[in-house]
């Protein structure tokens, strides 16, 4: 406690929103995404009272994602005779995302939160991803199940959705763990290590094999920075005790969780193998199916695609059909909303409109974070990191059709936006200093 009173008012009440705002977009099924906005809310309107100073970076965000995302996402409705009930649930989605990135822009914009607070607040989604997998280990009871056992569907999202957020963390960690070394904070360092190694380990024991799609892209962005930044040191100590590190890392994960992983990799040939060899009812196979379905619908409605909410029977109608002419099966449909891929997703149900909408935004943020990147400006290079690991996520699965994957994407990409605009002194800024340990 007594770290507290070297805080001010203003860093205190940053600290502490973070870090809740953090461990909710983790622990969705203990605070969900209505209360968490409610929060955004709340300490945005009682901020409000002075005068906000908007920054272009900022300002230009808040109205791409209102503009572009948001609303342009919901104009593919107009099209079709979709009901109070769809524009409803639509309009909630997508007005909840905007709220929330305008409220955390005042409360990041009033309060200035300097670089620790923003890192150690980060450190709350460590918090989360620790508290849902030692429940659900708790819950399963054992540990030989959980070998087979696929986590973050009790206290997550979903496992698939919890398996991309622990993914994408890696790359949010890295970033701390670069951060702590560049201020010659070991504990810091090495807490933020532990970060990385526990939400790889997270990741894993979801077996979502999606969002393992994304860890190559995480760690070689991070290597290259880590490379460059320290190509011309004669930190060599740095350099052996990371690469140690790295190596530890490796066994320790391959021997814990390795016959997880190869049961799952295993599973995606042989799915392979047997849709070449005729045989569509695999989990990868389904997906093909659908592949085909939706890619046939885009065709045929370009400009705002089926509707999302004729996504289901299309796929309903258009699979039986592949089933029985391309497999011989006489069977139903197969039943679902989701073809597991989120550009493919947006083109099947809102067509064109749907599809540039998500890729303007990230295009615009490839294009912001390039022009900042440095192996100074750390914030740049983990935004970069990270929307490129969660473009490769994305092509597995459509999360951010959810509430809670989409408060996810675009908190932390706020975050990160924000980080990265502030001028070098801004970033270099390390208060307080807590006698956190020297490298």
């Amino acid at each position: 406690m007594k770290y507290l009173t070297k805080f001010s008012n203003d860093q205190l009440l940053a600290l502490l929103s973070m870090s809740f705002i953090f461990f909710s977009l983790v622990a969705t099924q203990l605070v969900n995404t209505m209360n968490l906005l409610i929060f955004f809310m709340v300490v945005s309107l009682w901020l409000g009272s002075t005068k906000l100073h908007i920054t272009s970076e900022v300002k230009k965000w808040s109205l791409i994602v209102i503009f572009v995302f948001c609303l342009l996402g919901l104009v593919p409705l107009i099209f079709h005779d979709a009901s109070l009930e769809v524009w409803k649930n639509a309009f909630d989605k997508q007005v909840a995302v905007a709220v929330a990135v305008v409220c955390l822009s005042i409360i990041l914009l009033k309060l200035k939160p300097n670089d620790f607070v923003l890192w150690i607040g980060i450190l709350g989604s460590a918090l989360g991803l620790i508290l849902v997998v030692g429940l659900e280990f708790y819950t399963v009871g054992d540990l030989v199940l959980a070998n087979y056992y696929r986590f973050g569907d009790l206290y997550g999202t979903s496992t698939l959705v919890f398996g991309m957020i622990a993914n994408l963390l890696t790359a949010v960690f890295f970033g701390g763990v670069m951060w702590a070394v560049k201020h010659k904070q070991a504990k810091l360092a090495l807490v933020f290590l532990l970060s990385v190694i526990f939400a790889i380990y997270s990741s894993l024991l979801t077996g979502t094999r999606g969002a393992w799609l994304g860890l190559p892209e995480i760690l070689i962005g991070w290597g290259v920075f880590f490379y460059f930044a320290y190509l011309k040191s004669r930190q060599w100590q740095i350099k052996l005790g990371v690469l140690s590190l790295l190596i530890i890392i490796s066994i320790f994960l391959f021997n814990v969780l390795g016959d997880k992983v190869q049961h799952r990799v295993g599973l995606a040939i042989d799915d392979v193998q047997q849709y070449i060899k005729g045989n569509p009812e695999t989990s990868i196979g389904l997906r093909l199916v659908m592949y085909e379905v939706a890619i046939k619908e885009v065709i045929e409605h370009p400009l705002a695609g089926v509707g999302p909410h004729n996504v289901g029977p299309a796929l309903m109608d258009g699979t039986r059909q592949v089933f029985q002419e391309r497999f011989g099966l006489s069977r139903e449909g197969f039943d679902s909303w989701d073809v597991h891929n989120q550009y493919l997703q947006e083109a099947f149900s809102k067509g064109f409109l749907g599809v540039f909408s998500l890729v303007f935004v990230q295009l615009y943020l490839l294009w912001f974070f390039i022009k900042r990147s440095s192996t100074q400006n750390i914030w740049a290079t983990t935004g970069l990191i990270f929307v490129i690991a969660s473009s490769i996520n994305l092509m597995s699965y459509s999360w951010l059709r959810f509430h809670d994957g989409l408060f996810f994407y675009f908190i932390i990409l706020t975050l990160l936006l924000y980080g990265a605009s502030r001028t070098q002194d801004e970033q270099n800024t390390f208060k307080p200093n807590l006698n956190m340990g020297h490298i």
